[in-house]
């Protein structure tokens, strides 16, 4: 990653817009055979986005629910001093940021899966290259909003309303024996015995 504008002031969550960086990525590419054109071909590549994905799912990993980005889009270029996107120093100049993306910005807080791109870029050298791409919006929260809407459980002990009446009842009684269980190798003291059955618990009751 080059870049990460950071978004979120006065939204329920962050979400950004990141750059990747691309002789790093475009080595990576060429090393997994995966054949492109340009920086906007290379970042549109579902790999490359699966890519940064994962990358940004570990740094959420480390943070606290209200730090972790909900959504990210890969820009098809890279901010620039020359649009203004930047300062010489490469400090973000968010103010540009915010105006120059607005419709992709408010795409983002909209919900929509995705925001369609058709724009001219310039180069250094004077010459310009017209984008028409579609950037997908990437949302992390997704998978677990999913499993919420079916009916699975977000947390232990959580009930899930929408199983069968059978499978509720089982769900009962295996929760009830492994909390049992539990309290009965708390009351023995066994700290490792007890990581263990704690683990076995979440996954029955889960």
């Amino acid at each position: 990653v080059a870049e990460a504008v950071i978004l979120g002031a006065g939204r329920e969550y962050l979400a950004s817009l990141i750059c990747i960086r691309y002789a790093v990525v475009a080595k990576w590419a060429e090393k997994n055979r995966i054949a492109f054109t340009t920086y906007s071909d290379l970042a549109s590549k579902p790999a490359v986005v699966e890519l940064v994905r994962k990358e940004v799912e570990k740094v959420n990993a480390g943070l606290t629910e209200v730090q972790r980005i909900a959504k990210f889009v890969l820009l098809y270029k890279e901010l620039d001093a020359d649009d203004g996107e930047l300062t010489r120093t490469r400090k973000v100049r968010r103010g540009v940021i915010n105006e120059k993306y607005a419709d992709l910005i408010g795409t983002i807080y909209a919900g929509a899966p995705s925001h369609r791109v058709d724009t001219v870029i310039r180069f250094q050298d004077g010459t310009t290259q017209r984008i028409r791409t579609t950037l997908p919006v990437i949302d992390l929260t997704a998978a677990p909003a999913t499993l919420a809407a079916a009916g699975t459980r977000t947390r232990l002990g959580a009930p899930a309303p929408n199983l069968p009446p059978h499978l509720m009842d089982r769900l009962r009684i295996s929760r009830k024996f492994t909390l049992i269980g539990l309290l009965v190798l708390v009351a023995l003291g066994n700290d490792d015995v007890v990581r263990i059955s704690w683990l076995a618990a979440t996954v029955v009751v889960w």
